[in-house]
């Protein structure tokens, strides 16, 4: 079988939670995390880009057993006090790196998105700096389908 390389994956982040005292990658987003781990250790990739800011009060709660904000809080305070928390990116490297054993410098981290679309526009200026050309998406089918 014919694998394809990819020049990035885009590693689309999503809800993180605090379980203990860590913050950690929700269910939905480790999923995610763990298949970026996965593509770059099969050589599927040389660089993730892993896409995802600071969400916490914004758009989640840090309590895995409260529901996603109905309506997100997108005021300057709300991302302000966001900004005391590690990003979704954030949290994603450090698993992917402890996890898979990904290096550092093999990830590069999109951290001032706070929806998906805002993934998608905040991507692409690091994907031109960068002239990636062939170009691998993580992410849930439904948002590709709003974009």
């Amino acid at each position: 079988m014919l694998q394809k390389r990819f020049d990035v994956i885009v590693v689309s982040c999503a809800r993180v939670i605090k379980r203990g005292n860590k913050i950690i990658p929700a269910f939905h987003t480790e999923m995610r995390a763990r298949a970026g781990g996965m593509a770059y250790k099969k050589g599927l990739a040389l660089k993730l880009l892993i896409s995802g800011g600071h969400t916490i009060g914004v758009r989640y709660n840090l309590n895995p057993k409260e529901p996603i904000f109905a309506l997100p809080d997108f005021s300057a305070e709300a991302i302000k006090k966001a900004h005391q928390y590690p990003s979704e990116a954030q949290v994603v490297k450090d698993f992917i790196e402890r996890n898979y054993k990904v290096p550092a410098r093999a990830m590069i981290l999109e951290e001032i998105s706070l929806t998906t679309s805002g993934e998608a526009v905040a991507c692409g200026p690091i994907i031109d700096k960068f002239d990636f050309k062939n170009i691998g998406i993580i992410t849930k089918l439904y948002h590709l389908e709003s974009l």
